[in-house]
């Protein structure tokens, strides 16, 4: 398979260069992978994470680092870096490798298996193995139903930062992101379902990881904010 890796990045300056060493140790090692590109979006960091990417070009001539811009989001970053992929096929998960890389090779399984269009990864399935606090269990847990009434959106997990995709897919589905937070992937899941994508959702291991920048409460209400937004736009048609 050719796989395109997307990595969004802000401010992760004390876990980046151990996690880009993990994935091109990985990549090495990966036997379903027949080529690769890793692009990592770095979303406006302050630290000096910017420095760090550059530091790390030189030992991976490979890695692609988008241009120096100010922060915009998640979405955005992602949005960024599915425009930059060339591959058939691309994942995007967060830099603090909160999902063990061997789970790629379990996508890739289940892509040549039964060929959806997108595989997103679910932290709620009783077969997932999850470590994480209880503040962000109950966060995840009010979430998913809060999509669920405002949204009509029924997945398990929408917020999972490990999705894969056909790369055309992404890149037709992605024209359409309006929102630049931590919300794109609601909106990503109803362009998605109003476009007939076809969607498996697969069980992960997942673990909360002590070192991410992300401060969830911060972000609580701004999510709650962009599901009635996209809750208005699906009212106007707008992803139809």
């Amino acid at each position: 398979m050719d796989l395109s890796i997307v990595v969004p990045i802000y401010n992760e300056e004390k876990l980046l260069r151990n996690s880009i060493e993990q994935i091109y140790n990985f990549l090495k090692e990966a036997k379903k992978i027949d080529s690769y590109e890793v692009i990592c979006i770095d979303d406006g960091s302050t630290d000096t994470t910017r420095q760090i990417l550059e530091t790390l070009k030189i030992q991976y001539p490979d890695i692609i680092i988008n241009q120096k811009r100010p922060n915009h989001g998640k979405g955005y970053s992602v949005k960024e870096g599915i425009q930059m992929s060339t591959k058939n096929y691309v994942v995007f998960f967060d830099a603090d490798l909160s999902t063990p890389l061997y789970e790629i090779n379990n996508f890739i399984d289940e892509m040549n298996n039964t060929q959806p269009d997108i595989i997103i990864g679910s932290r709620n399935n009783e077969k997932s193995k999850t470590k994480r606090s209880f503040k962000r269990t109950l966060i995840s847990k009010t979430f998913a139903i809060l999509k669920k009434l405002i949204c009509n959106i029924y997945y398990q997990d929408t917020q999972c930062g490990f999705k894969f995709f056909k790369t055309n897919t992404a890149k037709d589905i992605f024209e359409k992101i309006t929102i630049n937070g931590f919300t794109f992937d609601v909106e990503m899941l109803v362009i998605a379902k109003n476009k007939d994508y076809s969607i498996k959702e697969k069980p992960i291991e997942w673990v909360e990881a002590k070192t991410t920048s992300l401060n969830i409460f911060r972000q609580v209400f701004k999510m709650l904010n962009d599901l009635f937004y996209i809750r208005k736009n699906i009212k106007k048609g707008l992803y139809n």
